[in-house]
């Protein structure tokens, strides 16, 4: 690739040689070099300044889709997480986060309990950045084993697509190992896109040991190419 986009996607705690220094982040693997943005600091307050990187990549995008949604991860991590990125300009205006999980809500309500981990949001500026990236935010609930979900997911995501005119799609699977290739499989037969980039990130742990590991790996090779 030469596009600068990430070829490979990671998100979780990093371990570097002080853990007393362990940070939540989000690693993109670009063709050269390998960039590292912070989700948060910590994950929960998106007030603390960014660290001083010499380069911070702003690629992400236009349309991206949390699966488990309604999660204890999500709802505690990854969304005050992006918002910590959204708040210090990593993701941009236009760009659309979509919700898919098995319980039933309204958009109100999901909202609602995503914003409720987000902390130090009583100041002016950053209550406005908090309403316009929940006004980024919608949701679609579905189970994980049936098409039917998976086409009302690619629905609303068509509709996403017209508004921001874009076709890449990246998915981000919070979710425990036990559904992620029934996902995968949902995904690539309903949702998978022919006209733009397709991204799946899959949520540690990656199994429960090598012999899960290794079917977990096996199972999405055949779904999705190595670069996606």
């Amino acid at each position: 690739m030469t596009s600068g986009r990430p070829v490979f996607t990671i998100i979780g705690n990093t371990q570097p040689a002080a853990p007393a220094q362990s940070k939540q982040c989000l690693l993109l693997i670009y063709d050269s070099p390998l960039f590292f943005i912070p989700l948060s600091h910590p994950p929960t307050d998106p007030t603390s300044p960014p660290p001083n990187f010499t380069t911070i990549p702003t690629w992400l995008p236009k349309l991206n889709i949390v699966l488990g949604a309604s999660g204890d991860l999500a709802k505690k991590k990854t969304f005050p997480a992006l918002f910590g990125l959204f708040l210090h300009g990593h993701i941009a205006p236009t760009t659309r986060i979509i919700g898919y999980a098995r319980t039933k809500m309204d958009r109100p309500d999901f909202l609602k309990r995503i914003s409720q981990h987000i902390k130090n949001t009583t100041t002016p500026k950053v209550k406005t950045m908090l309403d316009q990236f929940l006004d980024q935010c919608t949701y679609v609930s579905g189970v994980y084993d049936q098409d039917s979900g998976f086409q009302a997911l690619e629905k609303e995501l068509q509709r996403v697509e017209k508004e921001t005119k874009t076709s890449d799609r990246l998915f981000y699977m919070a979710l425990p190992p036990s559904v992620f290739i029934p996902v995968a499989n949902g995904l690539k037969k309903n949702c998978y896109t022919l006209k733009g980039i397709n991204r799946l990130i899959v949520e540690k742990p990656f199994g429960m040991d090598l012999e899960s590991s290794r079917t977990l790996s096996k199972a999405l090779g055949a779904l999705y190419r190595e670069d996606e």
